[in-house]
């Protein structure tokens, strides 16, 4: 620089100017250009495969910056299935992957050469299922329990049309109450918060009930389920919390000593007789039985 002319030393200050003020400006404008927009890791193999949102081409194996929403997914190559559907890239998902499948021996001889790519990908899928699982898990603790299979009952989940998850038992009415005594042998797990649907099973108290105005509760429920109990049921002693009674009908099951079919019921004093809060069933949650604690439904589901 020591030899440089003045003139010669302010043109290359101004080229260095210039080239910082671009650098700045394309900086600036990649910033604005991301406004609203996450970034979305693309990696579906092969990943030489194109792949389209809405008609747009995006880079594949890369990070790419897109609004949030639905989209129409394409993903095409030679020798493997074409891809279309619709996906959503979100925040909480900001993901556009897959495998594509092979429709001929070279698509095959494709995939085995480009091994690495599918496996690249199954890992990042192993990876969002195992955080999904932990993040259900935390959201609903029993799941860490969950499936439980033997020789008397099982207890599995799925999620029903809402998304919201569902327990469910299938269990003879000989096994029902260990079935129930198993929840409640879960940690940190209050049943009661949810919905508990035993699979394969008629309520024999569904639509039965006689009104009548029996001032004792026990008289009451025998003459409301008088067509469904008879002889073979017994109304155990009532329970009283705050403005709550409870307390299970029972029946003794065949000749096994000691096993009942129990079904818990709460009801409400109303004037000199009572009112049921809900149709007797095996197990109480804020499901079938909403507007009253959780805390009140655990106490009355472990009745013995």
């Amino acid at each position: 620089m020591e030899n440089l002319s003045s003139r010669q030393r302010r043109v290359i200050v101004a080229i260095f100017a210039s080239i910082i003020v671009l650098g700045v400006g394309i900086l600036a404008f990649v910033q604005i250009s991301r406004i609203g927009k996450i970034a979305a890791t693309v990696k579906y193999a092969p990943y030489n495969a194109t792949v389209k949102l809405d008609g747009e081409r995006i880079s594949n194996n890369s990070t790419v910056y897109v609004v949030p929403g639905e989209y129409e997914l394409v993903v095409e190559v030679e020798y493997f299935d074409t891809v279309e559907k619709k996906i959503t890239v979100s925040e909480e998902y900001p993901y556009v992957i897959g495998e594509m499948i092979p429709n001929s021996d070279m698509g095959e001889q494709i995939a085995r050469e480009r091994l690495s790519e599918f496996l690249d990908v199954e890992s990042i899928f192993g990876n969002l299922t195992a955080a999904e699982g932990a993040k259900e898990k935390e959201q609903y603790p029993i799941l860490k329990y969950l499936p439980v299979n033997n020789a008397l009952f099982s207890i599995s989940y799925e999620y029903d049309k809402s998304g919201n998850l569902q327990v469910n038992i299938k269990a003879s009415q000989t096994y029902r109450n260990t079935a129930v005594s198993k929840l409640y042998s879960f940690e940190n797990v209050d049943p009661a918060q949810y919905n508990v649907i035993f699979k394969d099973f008629v309520n024999p108290f569904d639509g039965t009930f006689v009104k009548n105005t029996a001032s004792d509760p026990k008289e009451f429920l025998a003459k409301g389920y008088g067509s469904v109990m008879g002889e073979d049921y017994v109304v155990r002693d009532v329970r009283n919390d705050g403005e709550y009674y409870y307390t299970t009908i029972e029946t003794e099951i065949g000749q096994q000593d000691g096993f009942y079919a129990s079904w818990r019921v709460l009801m409400r004093k109303s004037g000199g007789s009572w009112d049921l809060v809900t149709t007797p069933y095996p197990v109480l949650t804020k499901y079938n039985t909403p507007d009253v604690s959780t805390e009140l439904l655990n106490k009355i589901n472990r009745l013995e």
